[in-house]
């Protein structure tokens, strides 16, 4: 991880900037991949 320097030179972050883009990846992978409650199927 990038800590708190500048990302690519040009764009401020710091180490809670970071945590935060990471917790809200894994929710979103979470989200996304985990098991739906729907029946997809078509009859």
């Amino acid at each position: 991880m990038n800590g708190d320097k500048p990302l690519l030179g040009l764009i401020s972050s710091n180490m809670a900037d970071t945590w935060l883009h990471v917790g809200l990846a894994a929710v979103m992978l979470i989200i996304g991949f985990g098991p739906g409650g729907r029946d997809t199927s078509t009859a």
